[in-house]
């Protein structure tokens, strides 16, 4: 087989996947701190995931993603939608990202995709801070 090549968008998406992933794997203390620097909210932080990850499936047709990360970050994928049914303004508050265990198993899934996509040669590590 011979080897992969991964377009520039392709690596583009497959960055900011990452940056998404990255920024959900966070420490809730580092997931606040990006909060009160962007302005964002709790739910950007779904947003960008869904927004990015719905570009997986062209990213293993390409096979820059393998089918295992693809499984795992639609796993993740889902689990943020029920995380918000919750008391959406209790479940986005700054106790509930250090205490709840919703976050808690955000974070688990979101470095278990990370690593899957870690094995990747063709991922960059980000250079932004979560």
């Amino acid at each position: 087989m011979g080897k992969r090549t991964v377009s520039n968008s392709n690596q583009s998406y497959l960055q900011r996947l990452v940056e998404s992933l990255e920024r959900i794997a966070a420490s809730a203390d580092a997931q606040i701190a990006w909060m009160n620097k962007t302005g964002f909210p709790p739910e950007e932080m779904r947003v960008d995931l869904i927004h990015w990850s719905s570009l997986v499936p062209s990213l293993v047709e390409s096979r820059t993603v393998s089918p295992q990360a693809a499984s795992a970050l639609e796993d993740l994928r889902e689990f943020p939608d029920s995380l918000f049914l919750l008391d959406h303004r209790w479940i986005t508050s700054d106790e509930a990202l250090r205490s709840a265990p919703e976050w808690a198993a955000a974070r688990s899934k979101a470095t278990q995709v990370l690593v899957l996509l870690g094995g990747s040669t063709l991922i960059q590590p980000s250079k932004r801070v979560p």
